[in-house]
């Protein structure tokens, strides 16, 4: 599809607007605002507010009018229950061409045009309903799978005939399992949120920074190590422990807190039963996030290759994912 678009990139915290004219991305701006908008405030419309804001400054800046714009599209959390617009999810497998078949239009308010929704995925055992004893094998994501999308296209010869699990964190920490170019299965995790409530909203708070940004490797292992040997309360206690008893540095006890929250990522992934299969892992997103779940994976015992998907400075692998579904 050539032309001029604009696409939402939103998620629980932020969100990113991109302008795209015949297929190259042409200006991005960003915004601290996502559905944990419209759940504080209790106002469904925050967010849909705050992303019609963004889309009027962002035309005003480039010059433009509503009508130049052919086509409006969102991911991610802005398609969810406490978003902009609802979609169901599509149940994996899925490739691009299932996905992109896939989009829902909903003429939105504020916007007064009709506005392409691109769906989640789920991956489910069956079409029954979910219960507290079958609820485990319920995993979804909202976001990630145009990222993995736009990062098996950056990265096609290296998915090229191998069984990956794709490691995605943010404000939840998802884990893709790819295979023959298709999102198969996922598991899904807290991640970012975990540690942003620790580290903000307990007493864990005087002791740790809500966002590290240099991991120690003893400190990191020796949080992965406490929640195996005395479970994950006991194991955040210890990090005041650091703090009250021990000369340890603040970057000790940043990395040892990642590794208290970390050990459940390692954990599920250890614990799915494409594990045995897999050919690598994958680990995206910000560079220090290798830091952590390589040192991890190791210590885990966890022999298959590890690898980190990079991304560009002023790129994104949603963009990337979105370039794709509009070819």
């Amino acid at each position: 599809m050539i032309g001029k678009y604009i696409y939402f990139d939103s998620g629980t915290t932020n969100t990113r607007i991109y302008y795209i004219e015949e297929r190259v991305m042409k200006a991005v701006q960003s915004r601290k605002i996502g559905t944990i908008d419209n759940v504080a405030s209790g106002d469904r419309h925050t967010l849909l507010r705050g992303l019609k804001d963004m889309y009027d400054r962002l035309l005003r800046e480039l010059a433009l009018s509503d009508a130049d714009i052919d086509g409006i599209y969102m991911s991610g959390m802005a398609t969810s229950q406490n978003g902009v617009h609802e979609v169901g999810y599509l149940r994996v497998p899925v490739g691009l061409a299932e996905y992109r078949n896939a989009v829902s239009f909903w003429r939105t308010p504020l916007f007064e045009r009709q506005v392409g929704f691109l769906t989640g995925l789920v991956y489910r055992p069956d079409m029954t309903k979910g219960t507290l004893q079958n609820a485990a094998e319920f995993n979804n994501v909202r976001g990630e799978e145009i990222e993995l999308l736009g990062i098996m296209e950056t990265y096609s010869p290296f998915f090229a005939g191998k069984k990956t699990a794709v490691i995605m964190p943010g404000s939840h920490t998802h884990i893709l399992y790819t295979e023959d170019q298709k999102i198969v299965e996922i598991t899904s995790c807290m991640g970012g949120e975990m540690f942003a409530a620790m580290a903000v909203n307990t007493i864990l708070s005087a002791s740790v920074t809500a966002a590290p940004d240099v991991i120690v490797e003893q400190g990191l292992i020796s949080g992965f190590d406490m929640v195996r040997k005395y479970g994950i309360n006991r194991a955040l206690y210890i990090t005041r422990t650091l703090d009250l008893f021990t000369d340890e540095s603040l970057q000790t006890r940043n990395s040892y807190l990642e590794g208290v929250i970390n050990e459940g990522i390692i954990t599920a992934l250890q614990s799915s039963r494409r594990f045995g299969d897999l050919d690598c892992i994958a680990v995206a997103g910000s560079p220090i996030y290798f830091q952590i779940y390589a040192p991890l994976l190791s210590h885990a015992g966890v022999t298959v290759p590890c690898i980190r998907i990079e991304q560009n400075k002023n790129d994104s692998f949603a963009l990337q994912g979105f370039l794709q579904f509009i070819k």
